[in-house]
């Protein structure tokens, strides 16, 4: 049995884009993959442990977010995405960004740890006080009740022990990135790991290991300790909390995040990475108009401008006024040739590098 049959439940190796450096776990009996990331490079078999990458400690999964957009949901986010500019790229179609489409798991630390502190804080509880508000109207003087909220602060201590699990930290450097983009990922509805859960899906490997990733915990668990001690003390509020902490008996895991991962060619053959969240369908790609499309139509204008010019000369001979009116739509096609390439070119400069899938190129 292989290090990641006993730990994932089946067999997956490791490999590596030499392009982008992005990591995976696969299973490369099925098939010849291409980098998911960049599309630029079929990933290489990696020498290292699928089951161990960072040489110090095992990975094992834990929950998996599992895939949730539903294929009809996917055509209509990709069709509206392939239509939503002028003179986009010839391959960019509905039907090749499907076929193209590939699962991808990013992960996520989910880290556990037994907690042994001593803390104190002030907590607050809500009382009320009854003051008496008098008023003159309509001749007479009228009483009324006025109750106004307040907190008592008291100055608490103790000593804490728990054992706190599931605090997620980031596993890879781009992942606020990928975030920026996507959206969050619902993870509520997680499961737990069970291979057929990643069937037909890449896993990229993290980049952080634990000794980076853990101080990333600390707030989540002070924010834990913080809110039982203020339930413990059945107390409304808590401020000032402070704590000395002793972490104990860690255990790592990872949590995967689904993503679609699709492509299309712009003008240089060059692919071009777009990417939607696999729980609520959220897109991003970067949209590049095809210069050579609008080429060809300002070409198509420019001759039919020329045309024009024809039948003006011959108009104005024959007909002045007619000519005058074929002299005035000559020119408007003609300044018209010049609007598919200005617009295309512009559009370009304006859009925004995508830092998760270009930053290679």
């Amino acid at each position: 049995m292989t290090d990641t049959e006993s730990t994932w439940g089946r067999r997956l190796d490791a490999a590596i884009c030499e392009v982008c450096d992005w990591r995976y776990l696969y299973d490369s009996e099925k098939e010849s993959v291409t980098c998911p990331h960049c599309y630029k490079a079929a990933l290489t078999p990696s020498t290292e442990n699928p089951a161990d990458p960072f040489g110090n400690h095992k990975i094992t999964p834990g929950l998996v977010a599992p895939f949730s957009v539903s294929n009809s949901i996917l055509s209509q986010k990709l069709m509206e995405f392939a239509r939503s500019y002028w003179f986009a790229p010839v391959d960019l179609k509905t039907k090749n960004l499907l076929s193209r489409l590939r699962r991808v798991y990013v992960p996520a630390w989910l880290v556990a740890s037994e907690v042994n502190a001593s803390w104190q804080a002030d907590l607050g509880y809500d009382y009320q006080v009854v003051s008496h508000r008098e008023s003159y109207s309509s001749n007479r003087w009228i009483t009324s009740e006025v109750r106004e909220s307040k907190i008592r602060w008291e100055p608490r201590a103790g000593r804490l022990r728990r054992r706190y699990g599931n605090v997620r930290v980031p596993a890879m450097d781009e992942i606020e990135e990928i975030r920026d983009k996507l959206g969050q990922f619902d993870t509520k509805s997680a499961e737990d790991y069970q291979p057929g859960l990643i069937n037909k899906a890449l896993i990229r490997l993290p980049n952080r290991d634990k000794v980076d990733a853990w101080p990333d915990t600390h707030l989540t668990f002070r924010q834990r300790a913080t809110e039982e001690c203020r339930q413990a003390a059945e107390a409304d509020h808590i401020r000032q909390f402070g704590w000395n902490a002793d972490y104990n008996n860690q255990s790592w895991s990872l949590l995967l995040l689904p993503i679609f991962s699709t492509f299309y060619l712009d003008d240089n053959n060059e692919p071009v990475p777009v990417l939607l969240n696999g729980r609520t369908g959220q897109l991003h790609g970067h949209k590049r108009a095809s210069m050579k499309r609008a080429q060809r139509y300002s070409v198509a204008l420019a001759i039919m401008a020329a045309f024009l010019f024809l039948i003006t000369v011959l108009l104005l001979v024959i007909e002045p006024s007619l000519g005058a009116i074929s002299g005035l739509a000559m020119i408007v096609v003609g300044v018209s040739a010049v609007l598919p390439i200005a617009y295309s070119s512009r559009f370009n400069r304006r859009q925004a590098s995508d830092l998760v899938f270009n930053r290679f190129d």
